[in-house]
Order: structure tokens, then C-alpha cells, then sequence
């Protein structure tokens, strides 16, 4: 079963929903009561700083009247000189401008939370604020930094024997893996961090590790075991009417009716989901909800219908969203605006969705899969092991890489090298070759040269030595001259001798 971008995108965008601190109502309702009452009788002391944070915690529904509370108890805690409450309620304030979509402000009170844990040494507070740091970098689609921080996380959860921390850090490193396609390293960190839930029967961490393995399953093609985890999600959510999480769980059992052809019952998980997160101003389960809605309708090519659901997750995702939640509206108006005869608005949205998918998809992401997953193996074989250490050997792993791929280089120059010396003396071969044969027909030449200049030596020395016996033979002018009145001498010459 293939599954495409925009399906895998809504998965990931669950993953973020339900990643958010949690917290807890409905059958909880009368601890929240009870902590009303405390209020009021409050004494200005410690007790109160902790009372407001977990008021603030269960009150999760109203966003403006958590932040509330916690800004009274940070004021009181600062006061108060109480470390601990102070940075527990700035944790608690980076969740609420979080799921407002202020990722800069949450990350810069998660800071504060984490540096005030560090001088007082407490090592919950150091991973609580880790594991949401490392959350918020993942929404940006930072991993390294994401990683970084889940591992920092985990050694300290597992030195500190604590199993609730450590399965929120499991859960983080699995949402990394399964954004970077790793499917078998999500489906270990997933299951592990079921398995501590279910130990200390943490039901928020049941229901986030189901939905994640929900996701996982379905991407796998194995649609009836990820209808069984996202409905056994979604009766803990509602048993404690967290409707946080609910929403969440009806967009992917909508995304699991719309690939077994349920197309009725998938546009209803839809329109619930994004009820339940409007009543909660959850505005990325808003933003998944239309672009579930959108989705379907391009897929129907109803495309006038597509389009408004399209707008309104665009829009959102561009005040409460990252790249990841930008890109897939943008790539859904292309098309439809291209399927509707707006050619150059069609263009327009490409170019965006195309921008923002590079952002997201860049080159170091390759990289960056190798080296989580080197990171998550060697951290299950030596928990006890040092963040240090563990990056120290990615390092050398990395060291290793980069000389075997410069011996592999060196191989091929040498390669190429020999090949040309072999040509360069094949050539110096023939050249020589003929050289010689030149030579040799020189040399012959020359010879037979010596030998014509030889015989017309011999022959001119012959020549001249009969002329010499004719003129010894012939009498000479004086003597003709007075023996003879009248005489005439009749040559008839041959070259040298007549």
C-alpha cells in the first residue's frame, strides 16, 4: 500500500498534536475543584506556587485563564525564591503559547525552565524541559537538535530511574524516526514507551504511544491493527474527556476509513476532530482537520468545495504553523487553482509549496537519518554511556566515513592514472616501433649507396686506365708532325676513352 505525501504529512501532524504536554479532566474534574478550594485559602507560600501549576495543568481547556494562573505563580515563586515551582510553571507556559502557535516565545520559556533546574540540580525538571524542547525543534523539522535534546533527556531519565520521563523521551525519538521514514527504529522506540506506560499506568502516555503506533501501522499497510491502537486511544481520551487528544484520534481514524473507502465516515472523524479543536483553540489540530477535509474533496475533484478548507489551513499554518504545516495547503490551492483555470495563482502556490518542501527536505536530512539512527542503537546497548560519549563515537564514525570515501576516491584517480599509462606506452610502442623501422630502411639505404658508389668508382678507375693505354698506344703530335706532310687524328669519343 502506498501512501501519499499529503496522507504522510497528516500523520506527522498528528504526531505533534498529541507529542503536547497533556492533561487531565473529566474523572479528574474533582481534583481540579479541590484545588480551587485550596486557593482560597491560599497563605502567599509554596503551596500555593504548587497548587497553581497543576490547576493550570488540568485547565488546559482554557488557555487564557491557564496562562493566568501561571503567571501568578511565577510571580510568586520568584518571590518566594522557590526554584523549583518557578521553573515548573514556565514548562507549564511554554505548552499554552505553544498551542497558540508561538514556538519562539515557547522555546525561550522552556530555556528558562531548564536553566533554573540546572542550578538547583533537579533532574525532572532538566528533562521535562528537554523532552518539550526537543518537541518544538521537531515541528521545525530541526532533528538534529531535536535528537540532541531527547538524548540528553533519556540519560537523564534513565540515571534518575524515572520511567514516566523516559517514555516521553521514547516517544520523542520515535516521532524523529518516523519523520525520517525509519519505520523499524519508530516501531521500537513506539513499543517501548507503550510498555513503560503501561507499567506505571500512565494513561496519557497509553494514549500517545497508540496513536503513534496507530500512524505507524497504517503507513505499513496494516490498516486493522491501526484502527485497533487509534480506537483504544481514543476511549482513554474520552473516558477523560481530554479533548486535546481526541481530536487527534478521529482525524487518523478518518485517514484509515478514507483508504478502506469510507469516504462517509472519514469526512464525519473529520468534522468532529475539528470541532474539538475549535472548542479547545487547538489550532494545529484545526489546521490537520481541514486539510484532512481539503484533501478528500481534491481527491473527488470537487475541487469548489476543496478550496475554502484548503484557505483556512493555509492561513492558519501561517500564523500558528511551521514549513511542515505551510507546505501542504500551499500544494493542495496549486492544484486546485490549476484545475479551475487560475494558472497564474496555481504557479504561485507551487512555487511556495516548493520553497517550503525544500526547507523541510533538505540535503543534510540524509545525513542527519544516519546519524539518529547510530545514536538511538548505541543508546540501547549503553544507557549507563555519556551523551559525550556517544557523540564522540559519531564522530569517529563519521571520521571513518569521510576516509573511506577519500580511499575510494584515491582508488579511482590511481585507477584512471594506470589506464592513461597504459595508453601513453602503447602509443610509445607503435611510435618506437616505427622509429626503428625507419631506421633500419635508412640504414639499407645508405648501403646500397655505398655499393653504387663503389662499382662507379671501379667502373671510372677501368674507364681511366684504358684511356691511359690509348694514349700510350697513339703517337704523338711531333712525331706525326715530322713524319707525316698531311695527317688528321679521327676521334670518336666515349666518355673518357674514343
Amino acid at each position: 500500500m502506498k501512501l501519499n505525501p499529503v496522507r504522510i504529512f497528516i500523520f506527522l501532524l498528528s504526531l505533534l498534536l498529541l507529542a503536547s504536554p497533556v492533561s487531565l479532566s473529566g474523572q479528574k474534574q474533582g481534583k481540579a475543584d479541590s484545588l480551587r478550594a485550596l486557593l482560597k485559602n491560599a497563605k502567599g507560600d509554596t503551596n500555593e506556587v504548587t497548587w497553581l501549576n497543576a490547576l493550570a495543568k488540568l485547565t488546559k481547556s482554557d488557555i487564557a485563564e491557564a496562562e493566568k494562573m501561571l503567571q501568578r505563580s511565577i510571580t510568586l515563586a520568584q518571590k518566594l525564591k522557590y526554584k523549583r515551582g518557578e521553573a515548573a510553571a514556565y514548562n507549564h507556559l511554554s505548552a499554552m503559547v505553544d498551542r497558540k502557535g508561538d514556538f519562539k516565545l515557547a522555546i525561550a520559556y522552556l530555556q528558562k525552565a531548564l536553566e533554573i533546574s540546572k542550578s538547583i540540580n533537579d533532574p525532572v525538571g532538566q528533562s521535562n524541559s528537554l523532552n518539550y524542547i526537543a518537541r518544538l525543534y521537531w515541528i521545525q523539522a530541526d532533528y538534529d537538535h531535536a535528537l540532541d535534546a531527547l538524548l540528553h533527556a533519556r540519560e537523564i531519565a534513565v540515571q534518575s530511574k524515572n520511567t514516566l520521563l523516559e517514555l516521553k523521551a521514547l516517544n520523542g525519538m520515535g516521532n524523529i524516526y518516523h519523520s525520517l521514514h525509519k519505520d523499524s527504529l519508530a516501531l521500537d522506540a513506539y513499543v517501548q514507551s507503550l510498555r513503560a506506560a503501561e507499567k506505571i499506568k500512565d494513561k496519557d502516555g497509553i494514549t500517545t504511544a497508540c496513536n503513534n503506533l496507530g500512524n505507524l501501522y497504517h503507513l505499513m499497510g496494516e490498516l486493522d491493527k491501526s484502527l485497533e491502537y487509534h480506537f483504544r486511544s481514543l476511549r482513554i481520551a474520552e473516558e477523560q474527556q481530554d479533548y486535546f487528544s481526541i481530536g487527534p484520534s478521529l482525524d487518523n481514524i478518518g485517514l484509515v476509513y478514507e483508504d478502506q473507502g469510507k469516504i462517509e465516515e472519514a469526512l464525519d472523524c473529520y468534522n468532529r476532530s475539528a470541532g474539538f479543536s475549535e472548542k479547545v483553540g487547538n489550532q494545529r489540530g484545526l489546521i490537520a482537520s481541514n486539510i484532512n477535509i481539503g484533501n478528500l474533496y481534491v481527491k473527488r475533484k470537487e475541487y469548489r468545495k476543496a478550496e475554502p478548507y484548503a484557505r483556512k489551513a493555509l492561513a492558519l499554518a501561517n500564523v500558528f504553523g511551521g514549513p511542515v504545516e505551510r507546505r501542504e495547503p500551499s500544494g493542495q490551492l496549486s492544484a486546485i487553482c490549476e484545475n479551475t483555470g487560475r494558472v497564474a495563482e496555481a504557479f504561485a502556490f507551487y512555487k511556495q509549496y516548493v520553497a517550503l518542501n525544500d526547507s523541510v527536505n533538505n540535503d543534510e536530512v540524509a545525513r542527519k537519518s544516519a546519524e539518529t539512527e547510530m545514536q538511538f542503537k548505541y543508546l540501547k546497548q549503553t544507557q549507563a554511556d555519556s551523551i559525550a560519549q556517544v557523540k564522540k563515537d559519531l564522530f569517529h564514525a563519521q571520521e571513518l566515513e569521510r576516509e573511506t570515501t577519500r580511499t575510494e576516491a584515491q582508488e579511482k584517480i590511481t585507477i584512471v592514472f594506470i589506464a592513461a599509462f597504459a595508453i601513453m606506452l602503447v602509443l610509445a610502442v607503435f611510435i618506437f616501433r616505427g622509429y626503428r623501422q625507419k631506421q633500419r630502411a635508412n640504414m639499407e639505404i645508405s648501403q646500397q649507396k655505398l655499393v653504387i658508389e663503389e662499382q662507379n668508382k671501379e667502373i671510372i678507375d677501368s674507364i681511366t686506365y684504358a684511356r691511359r693505354i690509348q694514349r700510350a698506344l697513339l703517337a704523338s703530335d711531333q712525331l706525326l708532325t715530322e713524319n707525316l706532310p698531311e695527317y688528321f687524328i679521327l676521334y670518336k669519343p666515349k666518355d673518357i676513352v674514343s
